[in-house]
């Protein structure tokens, strides 16, 4: 009892509750109780069923075989001996049908030797003889033709009384046996009919216990055991190296430090624009699914529900991952437009790719020279600088090839323009991960529409029709180093 009882708490609230467990089930482990014993009592009817097929119905079975088995060999046995009557005295005809041909040639045979008697002793005496052989002759014939009519008499009787009436009764006791394996089929039928109410009646608990259960109901039972208090762990802070004294200001007083800022700037920028309609797509992809999964629930003859869920989550992971990644990138992007203001640099990134160079080449930073399989190198082909691996993150944001990111040319009411910095950022999403619900059991609400803001942004890159801070370009002005920003525009 005490197994079942930890088994039961352990399957409604959990093992380690906040409080202790006052005996309340979960929808679940009740209507599973219900269900286990519905199956037992459904195992017992069948064992029971058995046993009264085997009682009642293969025994029975088995003892009227044996008897009718029994009747059907004594009534062959007596028509064979019908048949051994019959023939016997079809022989006695034959032998009284003998007898009779024997006095025949006796008579005549003692006919001739009168004949040829030669004198009155011999006559006498023939004459004698031919009639003591014509009375045995006589009778004979007489024996012979009684014979005939008994057995004709005894033939149309096999044929028309003895053997009907055989038959008749081999016909009888198959139409016993015939009506005795009905009543035994009836009553197999009855047993079946009574296991199946039965069983139906079973069926129809297992149905209602099942309609018992509720998810929330379980949900909320569990959470009112397991509720915490829960206090979201601090902030991490800059913490100062011990030999060095130093506070949580960026360091922008130097060039290199800022224009690695500056650099990585764009570099979240360009990342965080090329994620935007990768995550649009695979939103709209879990729209897609969930609503699938929804169709499939209700009707599994349109597709296997788990495939789709297993899609779905799958999707899910991988949005995550993607929100995760965008989330690093726009917080990146929020910080260093706050911190850099509007000195972020021309934002003209050069596309650099590793190169090895067999020649001596100077690094347009360092200015030394990069030679040397070994010593890999960095080549931005746009505008044909290189640099070392290391100098590729500071060198200043000024390819003239490539395109300006992040800026975007307003016209003011007097005709000028002016270059305005803005960021393609979208709000920092709190994912609340996968909970339970829907006819799949599965809903996700960080990546469909209702999704909840973590931290209040004013930006919202998927929505680029808010107002733009807007100025007016007194002149233009051209960039002599890779720190400043070149600005231009018709009067």
């Amino acid at each position: 009892m005490d197994k079942r009882s930890k088994r039961e708490e352990a399957l409604s609230v959990g093992l380690e509750t906040s409080k202790p467990w006052n005996g309340t089930s979960s929808t679940l482990d009740t209507a599973w109780s219900k269900i286990l014993s519905d199956a037992n009592e459904e195992a017992s009817d069948h064992t029971n069923l058995a046993e009264s097929l085997s009682n009642e119905v293969c025994e029975v079975l088995k003892t009227c075989e044996k008897k009718k088995e029994a009747t059907r060999k004594r009534h062959v046995e007596f028509g064979v001996k019908l048949l051994a009557e019959r023939d016997k005295i079809y022989h006695d005809r034959a032998k009284a049908k003998q007898r009779y041909d024997d006095a025949c040639f006796l008579v005549e045979s003692t006919r001739v030797k009168q004949g040829q008697a030669k004198d009155d002793k011999h006559l006498e005496k023939a004459a004698k003889n031919m009639d003591v052989h014509t009375n045995e002759m006589l009778s004979a014939k007489n024996a012979y033709l009684l014979s005939i009519s008994v057995a004709n008499e005894v033939k149309r009787r096999f044929y028309h009384v003895d053997l009907p009436s055989l038959e008749d009764d081999f016909q009888s006791i198959w139409s016993l046996t015939a009506s005795k394996l009905l009543s035994l089929l009836k009553t197999v039928s009855q047993l079946n009919g009574k296991y199946l109410e039965l069983l139906r009646t079973h069926n129809e608990n297992f149905l209602i216990a099942n309609n018992t259960i509720n998810a929330q109901t379980n949900q909320s039972l569990f959470i009112e055991y397991n509720r915490r208090p829960f206090t979201d762990p601090p902030d991490f802070i800059f913490e100062p190296c011990p030999i060095w004294h130093d506070s949580a200001e960026y360091a922008l007083t130097s060039p290199e430090p800022k224009v690695s800022l500056q650099n990585r700037l764009g570099q979240a920028r360009s990342k965080a624009s090329k994620l935007e309609p990768t995550i649009e797509a695979k939103r709209h992809e879990i729209t897609g699914l969930e609503n699938l999964r929804e169709a499939y629930s209700s009707n599994e003859s349109l597709g296997d529900p788990d495939e789709v869920v297993e899609n779905l989550l799958e999707s899910v992971r991988q949005t995550i991952s993607l929100e995760l990644q965008y989330t690093v990138l726009t917080k990146e992007v929020e910080v260093l437009e706050q911190t850099l203001g509007d000195d972020q640099g021309s934002q003209r990134p050069h596309t650099f790719e590793s190169a090895s160079f067999v020649t001596p080449t100077t690094c347009c930073l360092c200015n030394s020279n990069i030679w040397g399989i070994a010593k890999q190198g960095v080549t931005c082909k746009a505008c044909s600088i290189s640099a070392h691996v290391k100098c590729g993150p500071k060198v200043p944001s000024n390819c003239a090839a490539a395109r300006l990111q992040g800026i975007d040319t307003i016209p003011n009411q007097g005709g000028l323009t002016r270059a305005v910095s803005t960021s393609n950022r979208p709000p920092v999403v709190q994912t609340h991960g996968l909970g339970v619900g829907g006819a799949g059991g599965l809903s996700r609400s960080a990546t469909t529409a209702n999704r909840s803001v973590a931290l209040p942004v004013n930006r919202n890159p998927l929505n680029r029709s808010q107002a733009r801070p807007q100025a007016r370009m007194i002149y233009g002005y051209e960039a002599s180093s890779g720190f400043e920003v070149s600005a231009s525009g018709k009067f």
